[in-house]
């Protein structure tokens, strides 16, 4: 069955149909590497679609078409139960991908992966490179067997020196911000909010009247109080879920060896901390979750 729609056309136009030969032109250029323009044809196709967001879809249809399937062969039948696996944030999937190749895949197959599961993340080698870093020398060692380790560090190469730069890796899609909180177009919390806001504003004013410094002051006491007063709720549910056994980032799965860095995280945004609404997480995973 041929491919569809503007991903068939540019295949058969720039590509003389070659759908495996579109596949890895795609993947270069959605890892930012230097490409040959496909010109005229390909921007008449196109017309004014953003790039990027093309490359990803066809990228995905193309596998589709191809069926894609992991080149390692030890560890096919492994990989068809992961490719059904929802994950909930990149880490997540780079753990259970390097487990379950027994650190033997590579990056582009880790890309496909990505892609397939976060099309609008923006996975790259540094961020790979990040995390091997990490499995080998560093904070997630301990997550990984020797052999894994080791069979990673062949699969690479020599490891660098320098201690990549930690990823910041949003697998939300652009635009959407994470919204922590009561969402703002609740009316009633707003409606019940600004008028609080309107009165503090008015008590700081008749109490610092010119004094700018004397108003930042009150602000950032207020401030700070009102987010001590929500710590304090958080502490006794943190150690709750701990006492109970939740050792592990429920994202990930990576074990805490202590309650230190370890954060908790309101599975419903709308609702209060409680210990049937709270999860405990490592803290990559809680920045990417909302």
């Amino acid at each position: 069955m041929p491919l569809n729609g503007t991903v068939g056309r540019v295949c058969d136009k720039c590509f003389g149909g070659n759908a495996e030969a579109m596949r890895l032109y795609a993947e270069k250029y959605l890892r930012d590497e230097q490409v040959v323009p496909l010109g005229r044809e390909f921007r008449d196709i196109i017309a004014t679609r953003n790039r990027h967001n093309w490359w990803r879809q066809a990228l995905a249809s193309i596998n589709n078409h191809l069926k894609i399937l992991p080149s390692n062969t030890q560890s096919i039948n492994n990989n068809t139960k992961t490719n059904q696996k929802e994950f909930r944030t990149i880490k997540a999937l780079v753990f259970d991908y390097i487990r379950t190749v027994q650190g033997r895949g590579d990056y582009d197959e880790l890309t496909r992966k990505m892609l397939q599961h976060f099309p609008n993340s923006r996975w790259k080698k540094t961020h790979w490179a990040w995390y091997r870093y990490q499995i080998l020398n560093g904070r997630f060692k301990d997550e990984f067997s020797a052999s894994v380790r080791a069979n990673l560090e062949k699969a690479g190469g020599r490891i660098q020196l320098i201690v990549p730069q930690e990823p910041i890796i949003n697998p939300l899609p652009p635009g959407n911000a994470r919204e922590k909180g009561p969402h703002p177009r609740d009316t009633e919390v707003k409606r019940i909010g600004d008028h609080v806001l309107e009165h503090v504003r008015f008590i700081f004013s008749l109490a610092a009247k010119e004094d700018l410094d004397l108003r930042f002051r009150l602000n950032r006491w207020v401030f700070s109080r009102l987010m001590h007063d929500e710590i304090r709720v958080k502490r006794p549910i943190k150690k709750t879920l701990w006492n109970s056994g939740m050792r592990k980032c429920q994202a990930c799965g990576e074990s805490f060896a202590s309650l230190k860095g370890v954060e908790i995280h309101r599975k419903s945004a709308t609702s209060t901390y409680s210990v049937e609404n709270c999860e405990l997480l490592c803290r990559e995973c809680h920045e990417q979750l909302p």
